[in-house]
């Protein structure tokens, strides 16, 4: 509106000149303006044509002041001549102008030029400090300016300070000259009036000054740069009337300041003028200003200036960093034109040195990287130490960005890397290659990336020994690996360090999906394992028992009468090992039954060797064995049975007799043995009845001329009880012959040794079957009965009174010299009280644990509780808590209980008598009672641990089975006959320190034992004679037997009797791991049952696997987690299948259970979990590593943290890892 009333107006300064023109349409605008405004504000109709209608009356006015000449007989000159003032100031003015400001600000120059004539005041200011020549200089009034000028008006005033932040309203800045609105004002010619007057003024007050700053610190030349008057600003450098270095308020240079205006003219101009490019302001350089407002021809010219590329801002980053990570890469490309390092070595995470390439790859910015790449960075290098040799484990991982691209999935930058060149076989410190890891995290357009490469090592092992190839069998990867064999196809066929190939891995490791996948390959199924066995996989399957794997690779073909090195086939192998359903098998598919190895055995001899009746009965059954073979030293199955013979070897020789009821019992091997000589050689009374009693016969003798009469043995209790079978009356029902034992002949008697002859005849003997002479015949030959037995001796088991004396004081004085420093031991309390307690603490800890793993937990806990009452007063939370790692949590409990039983029962006195603490205390048995009232209160009491046992039993020979109770009553009588009633506590210790340093489970320090004299298992092994089993009787049941000797060892180490080992059952568990992020990651624990294996522990969620676990693939394993947790009532809604991700596998043996974890973790907002109770608590790592958690649950934490980590990760532009992805796949 008012440009349309301004345009109506206008056209009637037609005839005038342009620049007039302008300068009266400049003023028809303000005044325009100011009407506008008047009548709004009275309430008036405002339209263009209203407006101008009343500036016509100006123009008019205007016209006449322009052509009115003040000399001639005016109104105002007769005015001024009559005494008017014309210093006058405008009364209704709210500035106080003078008449002076009134003509400058309506354009009257004439009139101005007529009140300086007349010696007006051209210095006043108004209330805003402003001089007439501040309005003249603004409005461009120039003959105005110039006349003020000349007439000593000062162009350095300032106007009154505002302190206005606005910099671009010239109005509202305060400290203005009038050269400042000039500037603002655009008015060049009136700048060259200044620069021109500066020339010719001599008074120095009065020549114009262009540093002169306003409010904002802004000078006349800096104001010409933002306004683009550039050839105004070049004319003040080249008279020198401008300062290059001025600074703002803010003490910002000239140069920072266009930079921060994205002013590229005037950056540019006064790179021209040859500013200091490297000047910082509050931190930043000028370069990193410009990448900051992504100004890159001000980047270029900077660089072309010989700016610091390099430098960094307060957080780390360099110029080249913040422009990438900016998106700008039209700046980071003139940087890196101009030689700026794209490495750039820097601080990375946990204080070690990393490049640019690292950070990229580490917040998966893979545009940034790929330009790193492309720019000539160092493609190569793991992270560094840092600079203070600081080594981090991510440092030791030793990967390259390739590696780490690899792991996180980055095909880009993987594609970019390979395209320049990047280290393909470069190792990490495991010594995986890029492809091992992209194997080992799954990730298949990566695999197909580096499969792509053509200087790819597919033979490179990592320090598990496996090649790319074996990685992915080994990660059930089978994508991965059918890539490796289209471009490797021998590579299935790769030698381990023990010379096997992956099908015989995968058969030994049972793996049945890693066998189907190779036979669909195609691989050759008869390959031999290259080591002394020559095992074929055929042979491996029948080893490990997997009847699936062995049907089918005899379904793909494998050779099944194929031998081992030893000539052994797939048959002896399953007849050595017990498989008998292998053996079905085996025969089914037409093996050949009568294969002989090296040593001419056969199945059977094997498994009649090994005692396993069930293979002897399928091959008996199911074959056409040869029961009569003769091995190479020329036995049969029958002489291989009582050479080695086993518990059920009575059974197995019915078997034989069974299905060949006319076997030859009495052949002889190659030393003339017969099956009955080598099973009474062997001491196996069972089998030499068993064939007595089937017909065998007694009287012959094998190529040395012995039999069984005449063989040495330790008794003659098994012959007689042989003689005692064939001469009884049968009782009833029992299986006895009758008949007359079989004949023997031989060419000298077998009594006496004389040689047959036709003088000296052959007599049999009618009772047992021997040949003998007439001279022996004729005398009745004593047989012993059973029933003539000597009876038991046992003084060999007992300590002689002599003997106790001097252990006692022996193991006392040992003890003092050599007994360990031990902080239970270390005590200086006279209080029974506290000895007590100590006592039992260790005592209980060290049940079932070594020392030097009890000793931190024992100095913990009495540092926490030193007494009973403090124990007495702690939770069982705190109390597991303090004992997690050491195991067998009851022991934890029981001490608890312990102490709040002494607490309420005996107000806090530990109870002193020995059935007290048996029967009262939780978890104190006889032993610990013993060492408790023994050490804290010095009563004669024995005690009898792991140590204690060993002793005892290697001092008097105590071989027997120490399950049974006459054995441990026997210990438990010797160690209460030993005990020294002055010194109990010391004496005890002293046996327990000497079975533990000393006379240790396996090569004990006999020659420095303090009791070697009177050790009888010492001095059997030194003087290396047997034990003469007439000491003690030949059925005492102390007595270590024969059969139970191993040879392996030494006779001290064969005390006390081996335990039968007790198998470990195997268990598998999945664990879910539940977190968030509150910010931190945080994880859900719930506490245990108070009873189970870890009862009152915190755990992880934890689901008992189903039975058909090989069954199940991955996504039926996360549906039976999701299956069993929703009757756990925890969420709130369904946990998706696609949120719960594999974190690992782990193994933990507990005392009887070898425990498999299979470990899944899965995200959840705070809102989907239902905290009912305090048997559910969220926990952070902290509290993790620091709670009553078990081993067991930190090491399913420890292998599943790496991976939780790793899908948390934030990156600076991407947020979550999984958010990075759903960006990527959008």
């Amino acid at each position: 509106m008012i440009s349309k009333a301004v345009d109506l107006v206008a056209r009637k300064l037609a005839g005038l000149d342009t620049e007039t023109i302008a300068r009266l349409t400049q003023v028809l605008s303000d005044e325009a303006q100011m009407i506008s405004e008047e009548l709004q504000h009275s309430g008036e109709k405002v339209d263009s044509e209203i407006l101008a209608a009343k500036l016509e009356g100006l123009v008019a006015r205007m016209k006449y002041e322009m052509h009115i000449s003040f000399d001639q007989e005016t109104f105002a000159s007769l005015l001024v001549d009559r005494g008017a003032s014309v210093d006058a100031i405008d009364p209704i003015s709210i500035l106080s102008e003078s008449l002076l400001h009134k003509c400058a600000r309506h354009h009257y120059q004439q009139a101005g030029l007529y009140l300086i004539k007349k010696g007006a005041k051209i210095n006043h200011v108004n209330k805003q400090g402003e001089t007439v020549l501040h309005l003249t200089s603004q409005l461009g009034l120039e003959q105005f300016t110039r006349a003020l000028l000349e007439n000593g008006a000062n162009p350095n005033i300032q106007t009154h300070q505002i302190l206005s932040s606005d910099i671009e309203q010239n109005s509202n800045i305060g400290l203005q000259t009038p050269i400042h609105r000039a500037v603002y004002a655009s008015q060049e010619r009136i700048l060259d009036i200044y620069i021109q007057f500066r020339e010719k003024i001599t008074d120095e007050n009065l020549k114009p000054n262009f540093n002169i700053q306003d409010e904002h610190g802004q000078s006349i030349f800096s104001l010409t740069l933002w306004m683009n008057m550039l050839t105004i600003a070049k004319q003040l450098l080249q008279i020198r009337h401008a300062q290059l270095e001025i600074k703002d308020c803010e003490q910002t240079p000239l140069l920072a300041q266009a930079i921060s205006k994205q002013n590229v003219q005037a950056a540019l101009f006064l790179l021209e003028q040859g500013v200091d490019v490297n000047e910082k302001t509050h931190g930043l350089s000028p370069i990193q200003l410009a990448v900051k407002h992504h100004l890159p021809s001000v980047v270029e010219a900077l660089c072309r200036n010989g700016a610091n590329m390099n430098v960094v801002d307060e957080n780390g980053n360099s110029v080249l960093w913040n422009a990438l990570d900016s998106g700008q890469e039209d700046i980071a490309s003139i940087l890196v034109k101009f030689g700026c390092d794209s490495t750039q070595w820097s601080n990375g995470p946990d204080n070690c040195r990393q490049t640019l390439l690292h950070r990229a790859i580490y917040e998966n910015n893979e545009s940034v990287a790929c330009f790193l790449i492309r720019s000539g960075c160092d493609i190569n290098s793991p992270r560094q130490p840092g600079v203070n040799d600081e080594t981090p484990d991510i440092c030791k991982t030793l990967e390259s960005p390739l590696h780490l691209a690899s792991q996180w999935g980055l095909e880009r930058v993987v594609s970019t890397l390979i395209e320049y060149h990047a280290d393909i076989n470069k190792k990490d410190a495991e010594a995986n290659t890029p492809l091992h890891v992209a194997i080992i995290n799954q990730h298949t357009a990566i695999i197909n990336l580096l499969l792509g490469a053509p200087s790819l090592d597919l033979t490179i092992r990592n320090k598990q020994n496996q090649t790319p190839f074996a990685c992915s069998m080994v990660a059930k990867n089978n994508e991965a690996a059918n890539l490796i064999l289209k471009r490797e196809p021998r590579a299935a066929e790769q030698l381990d360090n023990k010379g096997r190939n992956f099908l015989h891995i995968a058969v030994q490791n049972g793996d049945i999906e890693s066998v189907l996948f190779l036979l669909t390959v195609q691989v050759n199924v008869n390959n031999r394992v290259q080591d002394s066995s020559q095992f074929t996989p055929l042979h491996l399957a029948v080893q490990i028992g997997s009847e699936i794997i062995l049907r089918n690779l005899i379904l793909a073909g494998a050779n099944i009468n194929d031998v081992t090195a030893n000539r052994r086939s797939a048959l002896h192998i399953a007849a050595e090992n017990n498989r008998g359903v292998i053996c079905s098998i085996l025969l089914e598919n037409h093996i050949h039954a009568n294969l002989t190895d090296a040593n001419q055995n056969t199945a059977l001899h094997l498994a009649v060797q090994h005692g396993h009746l069930d293979v002897v009965r399928c091959l008996l059954v199911e074959s056409d064995v040869d029961v009569l073979t003769l091995n190479s030293k020329g036995m049969n199955c029958l002489h291989v049975l009582a050479a080695h013979p086993q518990g059920n070897a009575q059974g197995i020789l019915e078997q034989i007799l069974k299905y060949h009821p006319t076997f030859p019992l009495d052949i002889q091997d190659g030393q003339g043995n017969t099956a009955l000589i080598l099973a009474y050689k062997n001491g196996h009374g069972q089998l030499c009845r068993a064939l007595v009693s089937a017909g065998a016969n007694l009287s012959i003798c094998n190529n040395d001329s012995f039999s069984i009469f005449t063989i040495p043995a330790a008794s003659k209790a098994l012959l007689v009880n042989i003689l005692d079978i064939i001469t009884r009356e049968p009782p009833w029902g029992e299986n006895i012959i009758t008949r007359e034992p079989p004949w023997g002949e031989s060419e000298i008697c077998l009594e006496c040794g004389m040689k047959f002859t036709i003088t000296n005849r052959r007599h049999h003997c009618r009772h047992c079957g021997r040949v003998l002479c007439k001279r022996c015949s004729v005398n009745e030959l004593p047989i012993m009965k059973f029933n003539l037995q000597k009876p038991i001796i046992m003084t060999r088991h007992r300590f002689s009174k002599e003997e106790i004396l001097i252990c006692r004081r022996s193991l006392l004085a040992w003890y003092d010299t050599n007994k360990r420093k031990l902080p239970w031991r270390d005590w200086h309390d006279t209080n029974t009280n506290i000895v007590a307690y100590r006592v039992l603490v260790s005592e209980l800890m060290l049940q079932q644990t070594q020392v030097a793993t009890v000793i931190r937990y024992y100095e913990t806990w009495m540092k926490q509780w030193p007494d009973i009452k403090s124990l007495a007063e702690a939770t069982e939370d705190d109390v597991l808590k303090c004992w997690a790692g050491l195991g067998y949590y009851n022991r934890a409990r029981n001490l608890h209980k312990c102490a709040q039983l002494i607490m309420n029962e005996y107000n806090g006195e530990f109870p002193n008598e020995l059935d007290i603490m048996i029967n009262r205390l939780p978890g104190v048995g006889r032993y610990t009672a013993g060492a408790v009232s023994s050490i804290a209160f010095c009563q004669p009491n024995p005690i009898l641990d792991g140590n204690v046992i060993r002793v005892l039993s290697r001092m008097r020979c105590i071989g027997s089975d120490l399950k049974k109770k006459s054995t441990t009553d026997h210990l438990w009588s010797l160690a209460t006959e030993l005990v020294c009633p002055e010194r109990p506590g010391d004496f005890n210790q002293s046996l327990m320190e000497l079975g533990a340093t000393v006379c240790t489970p396996q090569k004990p320090k006999c020659t420095i034992c303090p009791v070697q004299n009177q050790c009888l298992a010492y001095l059997q092994q030194i003087e290396q004679t047997p034990i003469d089993i007439e000491e003690c009787s030949s059925n005492c049941g102390f007595c270590l037997k024969s059969e139970n000797i191993e040879s392996n060892r030494s006779l001290v180490e064969n005390y006390p009797r081996k335990k039968d080992k007790i198998k470990q059952r195997d268990e598998i568990s999945f664990i879910l791991i539940i977190y968030r992020l509150n910010p931190k990651l945080e994880y859900l624990m719930i506490k245990q049952k108070q009873s189970g294996l870890l009862s009152g522990l915190w755990s992880f969620l934890e689901i008992n696997s189903s039975n058909d676990l090989d069954q199940m693939n991955e996504r039926k394993r996360k549906i039976y987690i999701i299956e069993q947790i929703q009757h756990m009532t925890i969420f709130n809604k369904t946990i998706s299948i696609e949120n719960i991700k594999l974190a690992g596998q782990c193994r933990h043996l507990f005392s009887h259970i070898d425990k498999q974890y299979i470990i899944y973790f899965a995200h959840c907002d705070q809102n989907e979990i239902l905290i009912s109770t305090s048997q559910m608590q969220w926990f952070n790592e902290e509290q993790l590593q620091t709670s009553a958690i078990s081993t067991a649950m930190k090491k399913v934490f420890n292998t599943a943290l790496p991976q939780i980590k790793l899908k948390t990760s934030n990156g600076k532009k991407n947020g979550t890892l999984d958010n990075y992805f759903k960006k990527k796949n959008t």
